[in-house]
């Protein structure tokens, strides 16, 4: 299989690999300049991408999440609901309807929101998860850390 370049300038070229669907596994291949070596890099890039939608009332933040958490976007989940606690709400709820992965790096951060609301007297409530991340609680058996709801 050949790789299809995406991207050429002066100095690299830009290849996806066709195995890895162009989700990852691009290829930077550096143009030999005068006084420097050629070299190849392979690159691990994430195409994962997280939406957060943010609502607030008197006494809650929802947080509607859209897309994957992992180690790409667990930071910005982090962020958007340490903002949404900074306010002090009664309850802080993260609806999961349109969450389609969830990783290690996400269940951590999670689990510290949830840490995080106690201290400032929230409740942290998980909502509208769906199979993947149903099963994954199950597996971790975090299922029973987390208030989860379905609100469907």
């Amino acid at each position: 299989m050949t790789p299809s370049t995406v991207h050429t300038s002066e100095l690299c070229t830009l290849r996806t690999c066709p195995q890895c669907a162009g989700s990852h596994g691009f290829s930077i291949i550096a143009r030999g300049l005068p006084g420097h070596e050629v070299d190849s890099y392979d690159v691990g890039v994430s195409a994962a991408q997280l939406y957060v939608a943010s609502t607030r009332t008197d006494e809650e933040a929802v947080l509607v999440l859209s897309g994957e958490i992992d180690m790409s976007t667990a930071d910005q989940l982090r962020a958007a609901a340490s903002h949404a606690l900074a306010t002090r709400p009664s309850r802080v709820v993260l609806d999961f309807a349109d969450v389609t992965f969830c990783d290690s790096r996400g269940l951590s951060v999670l689990i510290g929101l949830n840490r995080e609301a106690r201290q400032v007297g929230a409740r942290f409530v998980v909502a509208n998860v769906g199979e993947f991340i149903s099963d994954l609680l199950d597996l971790t058996g975090l299922r029973a850390a987390f208030d989860i709801i379905d609100a469907r």
